[in-house]
């Protein structure tokens, strides 16, 4: 598999998933809007992460880093946004008061993971 192409998949499909995420802090005060939208960036984000690893250690399909040490930090702040997402995801659903303070954190934190991934594996 072309590893430039797999690139631009991959941090379009995040891409859609942090704007869902943007929106849904956006619009936290209208909470039909505000679910519909975080479960949307919820299921991107999931699944995406599920096929970067599965291509990536079942099938093999490889993008090479521009820079390790970048992608190193990629890799743990996404880990650490994933639990983030999970923590966040089902704090909304079972509306625990600690999902209300954890939304802009946990936006900023995707959104340098975000940057970090484009830093790191974006085509030049």
């Amino acid at each position: 598999m072309d590893p430039t192409l797999l690139a631009v998949v991959f941090l379009a499909v995040m891409a859609v998933a942090l704007g869902c995420f943007a929106l849904a802090w956006r619009h936290r005060r209208e909470t039909p809007r505000h679910v519909r939208l975080a479960i949307a960036g919820t299921v991107v984000d999931l699944t995406g992460t599920v096929v970067v690893l599965l291509t990536h250690r079942v099938l093999g399909w490889q993008v090479p880093a521009h820079d390790a040490t970048v992608a190193l930090v990629h890799r743990t702040c996404a880990y650490a946004v994933t639990a983030l997402l999970l923590v966040q995801a089902v704090g909304g659903a079972r509306r625990w008061p600690i999902h209300k303070r954890l939304g802009l954190p946990f936006l900023v934190l995707y959104a340098v993971t975000y940057a970090l991934a484009v830093v790191a594996y974006a085509p030049r």
